[in-house]
Parts: C-alpha cells; sequence; structure tokens
C-alpha cells in the first residue's frame, strides 16, 4: 500500500532540508534520487549539494503521513514555513509557496538556455486550444491597453519600421480572420496619431487638405508627397480619418476632380449612346479611356448629376 503525505530530503553534513509531498512518498523518492544521480533535478540548488556531499549524505524520510489527500499542499506549506526551506540558509526549495513557482528566479544564463530550448518548438493543438481558452474572452483594461500602445510606439521608434514591407500569405490572413471572428474579437480601432503606425501627423494632414482644395494636384500626388499609399490620403483628405481636424474636403466628384477623364459634353454623349442600345458598357469604356464602373455609374446617375 502506498503511504501519501509529507517528506524531507536531508542533507546530514549542512542541516539543509527540502521538504515536499507525494500521494505515494516511496514513489517520488525513487524519482528524486535517479535524477539525482544523472545530475538531472530541477531544483539546482539541490542538484549540486547533491554532487558535492554525495548521496551517502542524503537522508530521506517521511515526516507526516496524510489520507486526505486534498490536504497535502496545506501541510506542506505548513512544514516549509516551520523550517524555514525556502531560505538558503536553512532549506533547498527554491518555491516560497507549495506547488508554485511563486519566488523562482531564473539567472541570466538559465534564460537563455531556455530561449535556444524553446526556438522552434511547435506547439500540440491541445496546447494552442488550451492558451486559446485560457484568454478567450478576457477583456483588457484601459490601462493595459494604453501600456500595449505605449510600447508598440517605442517599439516601431526604436526598430524603424520591423515590419515594413513584410506580407502575410492569404491563408495566413484566413487563420488570424477565423480565428478572432470565432473569439468574438472586435478589436479598438485607432486612428489619426493615436495609431502608433501613423505616418502623416496634424500638420502633414492640414497642409494635404489645403494643397488638395488649391486644384492641380491629385491623390496619387500627396500619396507620394508625404509617403503614405493613395487610399490613406484621400480618406484623410475627406476626412473619413482625422475628423477630428477641421478642414475636411468634400469628396470631389465628375469634373471636379482633378484628374477627371470626362468633360460633361462627353458624358451626355455617352447616356445618349447607351440609350440607342447600339453600344454595351465595356465598349464605351474603351472608347473613353475609363473604367467600367466610371460608365456604369454616370449611366445610372450614381455619378454626374449636376452641370456645374
Amino acid at each position: 500500500m502506498c503511504k501519501s503525505g509529507i517528506y524531507q530530503i536531508k542533507n546530514i553534513v549542512t542541516g539543509k532540508v527540502y521538504i515536499g509531498s507525494a500521494v505515494n512518498i516511496k514513489k517520488r523518492w525513487l524519482r528524486h534520487r535517479y535524477v539525482l544521480n544523472h545530475n538531472k533535478h530541477e531544483n539546482q540548488h539541490l542538484q549540486r549539494s547533491w554532487n558535492k556531499h554525495g548521496f551517502e549524505n542524503f537522508e530521506f524520510s517521511e515526516i507526516e503521513l496524510i489520507e486526505d489527500k486534498s490536504l497535502l499542499i496545506g501541510r506542506e506549506q505548513f512544514w516549509m514555513d516551520k523550517l524555514k526551506v525556502a531560505d538558503r540558509r536553512f532549506g533547498y526549495n527554491i518555491c516560497e509557496v507549495a506547488n508554485s513557482c511563486l519566488g523562482r528566479k531564473h539567472t541570466e544564463e538559465t534564460k537563455r538556455k531556455l530561449s535556444i530550448a524553446h526556438k522552434g518548438k511547435k506547439l500540440s493543438p491541445d496546447h494552442c486550444r488550451q492558451i486559446g481558452d485560457r484568454f478567450r474572452g478576457k477583456k483588457l483594461s484601459d490601462e493595459h491597453k494604453r501600456n500595449i500602445r505605449n510600447g508598440l510606439s517605442e517599439f516601431y521608434k526604436n526598430n524603424d519600421g520591423h515590419s515594413k514591407g513584410k506580407t502575410l500569405s492569404e491563408k495566413h490572413r484566413e487563420k488570424i480572420s477565423a480565428g478572432l471572428k470565432a473569439a468574438g474579437h472586435k478589436p479598438e480601432i485607432l486612428y489619426g496619431e493615436d495609431n502608433v503606425a501613423s505616418k502623416l501627423t496634424v500638420e502633414d494632414v492640414v497642409e494635404a487638405r489645403k494643397l488638395y482644395a488649391a486644384g492641380g494636384v491629385t491623390y496619387k500626388d500627396l500619396a507620394e508627397q508625404f509617403g503614405v499609399s493613395k487610399p490613406t490620403i484621400h480618406r484623410a483628405v475627406i476626412g473619413k480619418t482625422w475628423a477630428d481636424i477641421a478642414g475636411a474636403l468634400e469628396k470631389p466628384k465628375g469634373i471636379k476632380r482633378p484628374n477627371a477623364k470626362l468633360t460633361w459634353e462627353i458624358v451626355e454623349e455617352i447616356r445618349e449612346k447607351h440609350k440607342t442600345g447600339l453600344y454595351k458598357q465595356k465598349e464605351l469604356a474603351v472608347e473613353h479611356g475609363v473604367s467600367s464602373g466610371t460608365i456604369y455609374n454616370l449611366i445610372n446617375m450614381h455619378s454626374w448629376l449636376e452641370d456645374p
């Protein structure tokens, strides 16, 4: 019959003690002895002492037998506190709290070895699911979000656009999207200078709007000038982003657009041709050097509604 309870491993030379609890004390002792003899014990303090003094100078003994296994951890804590085994002067226990890693501190060398050992290691599907279940539905406090934002801001500043130029594969993006949807994740969308990756400033947006309002420049010209994409500068100019800054321009339509390829005369001509039924939208688009979508919109009165 196996005995459960609290045991100790005592160095008879120094008097130092290691305290532990087990459902099967005999089996636990055999395990301790095996890993100590093979120099593989996770408690390096105990392992080094074992190597120095030799196994013959260590005693293993039961100090309290416990039938109710639910009391094991509580009694282990009692004996740890009584014998002060978390104090290096009296014992070998690394953790101050029974059955936990609280108080354990790795050396820089140990951290480096752990990093190398885990590098490239893939988690099993079951492990990934357990991690997901642990964090799913967890809400971050405003302070936590602010700390993340500040940390990312500092990271981008110090790494000079670490992720710039990197693109995710379609499969990767689908996995991220599916995971976020399954978790019911609705990320907080940050615009303007609140977005840590923003390349524009308030001054840039104001200047871009003034330049566009003055005429003679296209969104493409502004995008190249400010080092952003065409959609980014377009949204900033019309106020879809940076909406809290005064001076957003109404999205120009028809002939008001600086890069408009059509005139009112051509638009009327296209509409008349389409009414005859002899011309397809694609043919009209090719003839006038515009997209089929442009032809569709003006024919169906979605654009070019008012003659200036």
